[in-house]
C-alpha cells in the first residue's frame, strides 16, 4: 500500500468552502486557465478547463487552495482537431478588441463554464453540457480531476481527487474519491535498496521487490526517454515551427527553444508508481518525495544514469544522472511548487545552464491568494508556451498570430449562473445495464435528463430501489470502469506534447 497520511483538512465543510462569504472557510476563485495543451491525439476531448480557488486572506498554517480542473469533451469528435476549435477560439477571443470590459469577459466566461456556451448570445450550449459538472472531473472517465495543495498542517503536501455518483436516494448525490498524484512516483523507488523502508515494512517484501524492480527498469527506458525531451520529434518540431509564428518580444511573449523545453519534460511514468500524496517538506513525521535526495551521491541508480547520460546525441551534448533526477524532480507536483525552481535541468557547453522556473514572491503557489499575482513559471515559461500551440492550432504558418492574439489565462472572476444537464454518456450507460440485470430494476434506462435537475440526482433516483449490496457493486463497477478507460486516456499520446503533465 502506498502512504497516505491523515490531516486536518478533512474537517472542512465542503460547503463552507465554496460559500465566499463564509468568513473561516470561505474560497474564492482566483483564477481560471486554459489547458487545451492537454487534448489527446485523438482530440477525443479538447483539454482541461481549469477554476483555481484559494482561501482568503491566508495565514501560515491556514492555506488552502483547490483546483477544479474539467474536462471538456469534443462536442463533434467525428470532426476530430475541428471539433474542438470552438473551444480554442473562445479563448482567442478573449484577448480580441471586441472582448469588451472585464464585466462581458466574465459574462463569457460563465456562459463558458456554467452552461457550455462558446459565445454568451447563443440560444443553446454548442458544447456537450457545462464544463462545470462532475463527469467532467473524472467522473466519466475520461481526464479531468480535482486537486489541493494543503497546508493546514505541515508538511505541506499536494493531492488528487475524482467526482463519482454515490446512487443514495438519502445522501449526497456524489462524493470526492482519492486518487492517485499523476506523475509522482513513490520517492523510495529511487532508493538503491528498501530493505528496512516503512514502505517495506508495511507492504508484502515481494511485491514491494518486484515494484522497485519494474520502476528502475521504467526510469531507465521510457521514463529515461521522456525526460531527455529534446530528442523526440515532437520537441524538435515544436522548436523548429517558432519561426513561422510572430509571437511578440518580452518573457511574457516569446517563446525559445528553452521555453519548449520547459514544457515539454515529463515523466510520463505508469500510474501504479505513483503514491497518493506529494509531499513538499522534510521532516514533520513525513518525507520529502525528492527524487535528488533519495538517489543520493555515490548511489548505484545515480551512477546508472550518469552512464545513460553522458554518451553526447545528434541533439543533446552530455549530461549528468543529476541533470536526469533534476528532471524527474521537476516534473512531481511537490518538485514545481517547492523543491525544484532553482535546480539546473540542463548543462549546455558554453557552460551556462537552464534552470526550473520560480513560483510567486513568498513560495510554493503559481497563483497568490490574496494578490492573484501569477508565478515566474507561469508568466515567461508555461503561459506563452500553451499561447504558441493554440496559435499553432488556430492560425495558418501563412498567417503568423499576432503577440496578442489568443489568451492562455484570465484572473477575471466566473460569474454565478444556473448550470445545464450534461448529456448522458458513459456513466448513465453502466446504470442502465445495472438496472437491466438486477431484480429490483423496473426501468431499462436511465431516466431522462429534466430541466433544473442535475444528473447525479437523477442517477440517485433511478437507483433508489436497489437494495445495499446491489448498489455497492453498482459503485464498485463504476470505478473499475473508470479506472481502466482513465489508464487508457492518461497512456494515449497528446496532440501536442508527449507527456501531458498536469502542471
Amino acid at each position: 500500500m502506498m502512504p497516505f497520511e491523515g490531516r486536518l483538512e478533512r474537517n472542512l465543510v465542503a460547503a463552507d468552502l465554496l460559500n465566499e462569504s463564509a468568513a473561516a472557510a470561505g474560497m474564492r476563485p482566483l483564477a481560471l486557465f486554459n489547458r487545451f495543451d492537454l487534448a489527446p491525439a485523438n482530440w477525443s476531448h479538447c483539454g482541461e478547463h481549469r477554476i483555481v480557488y484559494g482561501k482568503k486572506n491566508p495565514a501560515f498554517q491556514d492555506r488552502f487552495l483547490l483546483i477544479f480542473e474539467a474536462m471538456v469533451p469534443n462536442p463533434k469528435p467525428e470532426l476530430g482537431e475541428a471539433g474542438c476549435r470552438p473551444v480554442a477560439e473562445f479563448w482567442a477571443k478573449l484577448s480580441s478588441p471586441t472582448a469588451g470590459d472585464d464585466t462581458q469577459k466574465a459574462k463569457r466566461l460563465a456562459a463558458f463554464y456554467y452552461e457550455g456556451k462558446t459565445d454568451p448570445t447563443l440560444a443553446k450550449a454548442d458544447l456537450l453540457g457545462p464544463v462545470v459538472h462532475y463527469k467532467n472531473y473524472g467522473g466519466d472517465g475520461s481526464r479531468g480531476q480535482v486537486r489541493g495543495n494543503l497546508f493546514m498542517q505541515q508538511p505541506w503536501q499536494l493531492r488528487e481527487w475524482l467526482t463519482q455518483p454515490t446512487f443514495d436516494p438519502n445522501g449526497p448525490a456524489l462524493a470526492f474519491v482519492v486518487d492517485t498524484v499523476k506523475n509522482n512516483p513513490l520517492s523510495e523507488l529511487y532508493k538503491d535498496d528498501l530493505s528496512g523502508d516503512p514502505v517495506m515494512n508495511s507492504n508484502v517484501g515481494a511485491a514491494v521487490t518486484v515494484l522497485h524492480g519494474d520502476f528502475v527498469q521504467a526510469l531507465a527506458t521510457g521514463i529515461r526517454d521522456n525526460l531527455m525531451s529534446e530528442e523526440s520529434q515532437t520537441h524538435q518540431s515544436l522548436a523548429k515551427g517558432l519561426g513561422d509564428f510572430n509571437l511578440g518580444a518580452g518573457d511574457t511573449l516569446e517563446v525559445s527553444e528553452v521555453k519548449v523545453l520547459l514544457n515539454t519534460i515529463g515523466l510520463g511514468n505508469d500510474n501504479r508508481f505513483n503514491e497518493h500524496q506529494s509531499t513538499s517538506q522534510e521532516g514533520f513525521g513525513g518525507k520529502i518525495d525528492a527524487p535528488t535526495t533519495h538517489a543520493g551521491p555515490g548511489s548505484k541508480l545515480r551512477t546508472m544514469l550518469d552512464q545513460l547520460s553522458k554518451q553526447p546525441t545528434p541533439i543533446l551534448n552530455p549530461q549528468t544522472g543529476e541533470i536526469i533526477l533534476n528532471r524527474a524532480q521537476a516534473s512531481t507536483c511537490a518538485g514545481c511548487h517547492m523543491t525544484s525552481p532553482g535546480k539546473t535541468v540542463r548543462q549546455n557547453l558554453d557552460t551556462s545552464a537552464v534552470q526550473w522556473p520560480d513560483v510567486v514572491t513568498g513560495g510554493f503557489v503559481h497563483v497568490h491568494e490574496a494578490t492573484r499575482e501569477l508565478s515566474p513559471a507561469l508568466e515567461t515559461s508555461f503561459l506563452p508556451f500553451r499561447r504558441y500551440l493554440m496559435g499553432r492550432h488556430l492560425c495558418d504558418v501563412t498567417q503568423p498570430a499576432a503577440p496578442s492574439a489568443v489568451a492562455a489565462a484570465t484572473t477575471a472572476a466566473p460569474v454565478g449562473t444556473e448550470a445545464t444537464t450534461a448529456s448522458v454518456r458513459f456513466t448513465d450507460d453502466i446504470v442502465r445495464d445495472a438496472l437491466v440485470e438486477s431484480v429490483t430494476g423496473s426501468a431499462a434506462a436511465a431516466p431522462a435528463p429534466t430541466t433544473g435537475v442535475d444528473d447525479a440526482n437523477l442517477l440517485a433516483q433511478a437507483t433508489a430501489n436497489l437494495n445495499d449490496a446491489q448498489r455497492e457493486a453498482l459503485r464498485q463497477t463504476l470505478a473499475r470502469e473508470i479506472g481502466s478507460m482513465r489508464r487508457i486516456e492518461e497512456n494515449s499520446p497528446g496532440a501536442f506534447v508527449e507527456v501531458r503533465r498536469s502542471h
